[in-house]
């Protein structure tokens, strides 16, 4: 049985991007662009998730028909940064079909990667990853296998930002995504898949503490504690 999104997160570790930040109140002008103005601004006030679902997309339909573009916040931006933020809320839908709605997630995570690049936009672009991963880890669309491949990709891409220099608590975090990736992987050898699994769980423990995320570390000790009973090469 398949975990749900919501209780996923607290296993996997990073917590998917809240709804994404416009340009505040004020900045924005009214001419063209009133409707979408408007839009963001009623999406940035929401709190249930399916209005400001209902807010993001309406606010995405209206951006073509946007002839001169007049808010503070660039085109391309404002659609990869609603992009994102509707990926985030379908990733954690509760209402709906699960499968739809992680396929929902992962096209708009998608779409946002199609703006946000590493030189630009590294933090946006490595929490955009690291949510792909955690989407196409649960996904039940498309093979198994090639989902679990994808998840370890965006995972790795990921890191590449979050360093342990640069964000120890997001690296151990990362870690964990992977080791239990790792943990369950179809593909590699079995008894190799296992010894990259508890690598990244030990690499993880180098950081999360008990105080800071109790269930993480709790699970990564639990983990390690069956490593014994691993497969033989």
């Amino acid at each position: 049985m398949r975990l749900s999104f919501g209780h996923l997160l607290i296993v996997l570790g990073v917590a998917l991007a809240s709804a994404p930040a416009f340009a505040q109140q004020g900045s924005l002008h009214p001419a063209q662009s009133a409707e979408p103005a408007t839009t963001c601004q009623a999406w940035q006030q929401a709190r249930d998730t399916e209005e400001k679902i209902e807010l993001g997309e309406r606010a995405l339909a209206l951006e073509p028909a946007v002839p001169t573009w007049s808010l503070e916040i660039p085109r391309q931006r404002f659609k990869a940064e609603l992009s994102a933020g509707l990926g985030a809320l379908y990733a954690n839908r509760t209402r709906g079909m699960f499968a739809d709605n992680v396929e929902k997630a992962i096209q708009y995570l998608q779409g946002a990667l199609t703006t946000w690049t590493r030189e630009a936009d590294a933090q946006d672009w490595a929490m955009a990853h690291n949510n792909l991963g955690i989407a196409y880890w649960q996904r039940i669309r498309g093979e198994r296998a090639d989902n679990q491949e994808t998840a370890i990709a965006h995972f790795e891409a990921a890191q590449t930002v979050f360093s342990r220099d640069a964000a120890p608590d997001l690296w151990g975090q990362l870690q964990n995504n992977l080791a239990i990736v790792y943990w369950s992987r179809i593909q590699g050898d079995r008894a190799q898949n296992v010894e990259d699994a508890i690598a990244h769980f030990e690499a993880a423990l180098t950081v999360l503490t008990q105080e800071k995320d109790p269930d993480r570390t709790e699970q990564s000790r639990q983990r390690l504690q069956q490593a014994p009973a691993r497969p033989a090469s």
